[in-house]
């Protein structure tokens, strides 16, 4: 009986100790950088006089690599991986546009997957890291496609973020816990958790779409959508950097946080006119993409911004112009339909075009200054735009 005692003090001690190893903080916004936004200034984007096109690469067509999708892209000096979340699958390219392999393999048999949820390429190791949220599955991936690494897990995840900290995890909260977290830091292992911030409650809307983003400079970053903040994680710690100010508009997270039914959400937030749930954010040449949208029950325009991180401007944009390059460029597009911005290699910025939204001209440009076998069958063409 006193071996017994003994044991569940042990337990009991070492419960209190890993609870006193997690941090909980309370993040100050107060040194973040903020970004003004005002959507009474939106207006049409032109990037014909601003822009041109540096670079053309079609996704090869075969009938592995049959794309419905672009959900995100990794272009590096070596590969382009493509992320299809409709299909659920990986595609991986050479620098060129040669389809090269998938990556997994689909189905319900040991060391197979049946649908990724958020994907994640680490250029330094070489691997592809995904996660299956119904199955509670993290696994990672050569470059080859094959499964190098699978482990489970019991937090609930929405997307994530593998850095040499661990994995940081969005809207990863149980039902069965009293305090819910937005954002937690998991070790390597999935065993331990390391940090939990942002308090949540089970009735907010989850979104999605991932929530962290990286500058291809070493940079890790996480944009929460209730208080369009976006912090840079650092040394296992989510430090303020940007915040978007809507003003008027600007989402009350402070008062969201008190409220304890979903009825008072639901009244205090839809239709209301406020905007947010920050996406589609990038770094390149110095300024800062990212698109945001009013939080409502119907439709809503979604906006482009682009914030000059020298100048402090900002531009909005809520429409765009067709691309009509003027002057003596490569390619004589006209009305070119450059919309989808799918993400930068450091330098432009890459928009996807499928082919079956070009005119006549514009497709006969593409298959006598870029490739033969381009047609409207084909798979989407990424364009690579630098600022002039």
């Amino acid at each position: 009986m006193k071996n017994m005692r003994y044991l569940l003090w042990v337990g009991i001690i070492c419960l209190i100790v890993l609870e006193g190893c997690t941090r909980s903080e309370i993040i100050d916004a107060g040194s973040a950088v903020r970004i003004v936004v005002d959507v009474s200034k939106s207006k049409v984007q032109n990037l014909s006089d601003e822009a041109e096109i540096t670079e053309i690469i079609p996704l090869e067509t075969v009938e592995k690599s049959l794309l419905r999708n672009i959900d995100k892209l990794y272009v590096t000096d070596q590969y382009i991986l493509v992320v299809d979340l409709r299909k659920s699958e990986i595609y991986l390219f050479d620098r060129d546009g040669r389809f090269r392999n998938k990556i997994g393999i689909k189905g319900r048999g040991p060391k197979e997957y049946i649908a990724f949820d958020d994907v994640q390429y680490d250029e330094r190791n070489g691997l592809i890291y995904t996660h299956e949220r119904m199955r509670h599955r993290m696994q990672s991936y050569g470059t080859n496609g094959k499964l190098i690494n699978e482990k489970e897990y019991h937090q609930w995840l929405d997307s994530f973020l593998k850095t040499d900290d661990g994995y940081w995890i969005y809207t990863c909260y149980n039902e069965d816990v009293s305090t819910r977290y937005a954002l937690q830091l998991i070790d390597s292992a999935f065993k331990k958790v390391i940090g939990q911030y942002l308090p949540q409650k089970c009735f907010f809307t989850t979104t999605f779409l991932p929530r962290f983003f990286q500058d291809g400079q070493g940079g890790d970053y996480f944009a929460y959508p209730y208080s369009n903040i976006i912090y840079r994680l650092e040394n296992g710690i989510p430090e303020p950097y940007l915040t978007v100010d809507f003003g008027e508009k600007t989402l009350p997270y402070e008062e969201i946080k008190q409220l304890k039914e979903q009825s008072e959400y639901e009244k205090l937030v839809l239709d209301k006119g406020y905007l947010g749930d920050l996406k589609n954010m990038f770094f390149c040449n110095g300024k800062f993409y990212f698109s945001f949208s009013e939080l409502a029950s119907g439709e809503t325009t979604l906006y482009r911004a682009v914030y000059d991180m020298n100048t402090s401007e900002v531009e909005i944009y809520d429409r765009y112009a067709p691309f009509c390059p003027s002057g003596l460029q490569r390619y004589a597009f006209k009305k070119l339909p450059l919309t989808e911005l799918l993400g930068t290699d450091g330098k432009s910025l890459i928009y996807s075009v499928y082919p079956y939204n070009l005119s006549e001209e514009n497709l006969r440009v593409l298959t006598e200054k870029v490739s033969p076998e381009i047609n409207q069958e084909a798979n989407p063409l990424l364009f690579f735009v630098r600022q002039k």
